[in-house]
């Protein structure tokens, strides 16, 4: 009885010993992790907290941590991951309202703006006295209201433009238009007053045959005899004279952003 009363002690003094060096190396490897954090050495934290994580899965304050490491990395989703899961899964009030302080923060930065504003609300309903959740849920408001007044102004700025165009393609087309009639006017008039030198060409060589059949029938009628010839060589000359006038026509010739 004595010998089992001795061996149950002795496991038991074990397992405490144990426990202690699992607790005081875990306490180690927090301390380190945390070191790391405080000195800016992130990925460094970040594997501390997941070789502490090995002997304590289920604790939702080294997911947080975790989480921490992965936001300042500016891994903003891999964050938001695990922020929600220790919101969802804490049941310590502190806890859970940072969690969804710094979902918030985290969708913000992935610019999912209207995601970050409930996130901060919800971190209100945790803890309504949360200063930093109020400045952070009033800024980003802002942002939305801002961005959506540059929207409307960008569309605005496209339809003015839009129908600036517009009307200066009419406004090119009425001149393309206009500058086709005037050139098919003057294609026109040109065309007419070459017709008009045709005509008058042709007309003057019409009267020029004339005179020229009328003197040859003149000297032929005045070849029929030797004395009518010599009789009306002084007026046929006078004659030629107003037959050879000419008349020539005339020629027409282009997201604010913020850290905190």
């Amino acid at each position: 009885m004595k010998r089992i009363l001795v061996f149950t002690l002795s496991v038991f003094v074990l397992l405490f010993a144990v426990e202690i060096s699992l607790a005081e190396s875990i306490g180690k490897k927090l301390d380190k992790a945390g070191e790391y954090y405080q000195n800016e050495e992130f990925e460094k934290s970040q594997k501390a907290y997941v070789e502490t994580q090995l002997d304590k899965p289920d604790d939702l304050e080294l997911k947080y941590n975790i989480a921490n490491t992965y936001y300042k990395m500016e891994k903003y989703e891999e964050a938001a991951k695990l922020y929600s899961d220790v919101a969802v899964g804490t049941t310590l009030t502190e806890l859970k309202e940072h969690a969804l302080f710094n979902l918030g923060n985290s969708y913000f930065k992935q610019g999912k703006y209207q995601d970050s504003v409930e996130y901060y609300k919800k971190a209100l309903n945790v803890d309504p006295n949360d200063e930093e959740a109020k400045k952070n849920l009033a800024f980003v408001k802002q942002v939305i209201e801002q961005m959506q007044q540059e929207q409307q102004k960008q569309e605005g700025d496209e339809e003015q433009e839009g129908d600036e165009e517009q009307k200066g393609d009419e406004e090119q087309e009425g001149d393309e238009e206009q500058k086709g009639d005037e050139e098919q006017k003057g294609d026109e008039e040109q065309k007419g007053d070459e017709e008009q030198e045709g005509d008058e060409e042709q007309e003057g060589d019409e009267e020029q045959e004339g005179d020229e059949e009328q003197e040859g029938d003149e000297e032929q009628e005045g070849e029929m005899t030797e004395e009518e010839a010599e009789n009306l060589l002084d007026g046929l000359e006078e004659d030629r004279k107003e037959f050879m006038k000419r008349q020539m026509p005339k020629r027409r010739k282009r997201t604010i952003t913020k850290d905190w």
